[in-house]
């Protein structure tokens, strides 16, 4: 944190470039073995509300580099019960993250290798279909082969490791994705009001225990508020976007990730 850079377990370094949290419930990154194991590792994530952290970094502007680990959470101020449940929370995924170790190497334009406790227990991640529902090969075949195709072996980024196996591993013949129950607005910001009212900062309101957002706005980070439009209402040519704080992209005064417009302008 201090150098502002992200090293792999192999001593490599890159410039840090930021972190995700997300949260258990919308994440639909990994899908599952469809059996009462695979179900109860599901439900029982979005039930204590957990959260996974990604650390990246890389050059340009594509990641090489990710730390991953178990989360409390967005730091949102709160309440005493709020930060004594969160305190509980980061001992529990602090004590995880320190027995685990995960990084995550990239390995290729579709492939990631994940390393546990330093270099050991290499886990291999692959996509096998784009954001545009396309096969993604040799990926593909090698997910339907039953266990029986031959990976590609490559080292990775840094010219470690790689995918040494002589097959890839079998792959059960039903899987499941979680599927979000709360649509793309989720309501719940993760505070609690049995005993004291909604911490001020969520902008929220007390619903049955839970502090909730209104019927206009979503929980983001523990904090309800409406979508962020990033276009301030202006046209521009080349750079006059002027105070509204925006840079001109195809014509219009767009707002820098991060910020929203707001009567204009371009706010955090």
């Amino acid at each position: 944190k201090d150098s502002g850079t992200i090293a792999d377990p192999f001593g490599d370094s890159v410039p840090c470039m930021g972190r995700l949290i997300l949260a258990f419930w919308e994440d639909r990154i990994w899908a599952m073995p469809d059996t009462v194991v695979g179900r109860a590792y599901a439900a029982g994530g979005v039930a204590v509300d957990s959260h996974m952290e990604f650390v990246c970094g890389g050059r340009g502007s594509h990641f090489t580099i990710c730390k991953v680990g178990a989360s409390a959470g967005p730091d949102v101020n709160a309440d005493v019960l709020d930060r004594t449940r969160d305190h509980m929370r980061s001992a529990a995924a602090g004590a995880f993250n320190f027995l685990a170790r995960f990084s995550m190497v990239k390995d290729g334009p579709d492939a990631w290798i994940r390393y546990s406790t330093k270099t050991n227990f290499p886990y291999y991640l692959k996509r096998i279909v784009d954001c545009n529902g396309e096969q993604v090969q040799p990926h593909w075949d090698q997910f339907i082969s039953r266990g029986t195709a031959t990976p590609v072996s490559q080292p990775d980024v840094f010219g470690h490791g790689g995918d040494v196996r002589s097959h890839v591993a079998p792959v059960p013949d039903d899987l499941f994705v979680r599927e979000s129950t709360v649509g793309t607005c989720r309501k719940d910001t993760g505070g609690r009001c049995r005993f004291f009212g909604c911490y001020s900062d969520r902008n929220s309101q007390c619903v049955n225990g839970q502090c909730v957002c209104k019927a206009d706005a979503c929980a983001q980070d523990g904090i309800c508020g409406g979508h962020c439009h990033r276009h301030t209402g202006s046209s521009c040519s080349f750079s006059n976007c002027g105070l509204t704080g925006g840079s001109c992209e195809n014509g219009l005064c767009i707002c820098p990730v991060g910020q929203c417009s707001q009567s204009g302008k371009c706010i955090r």
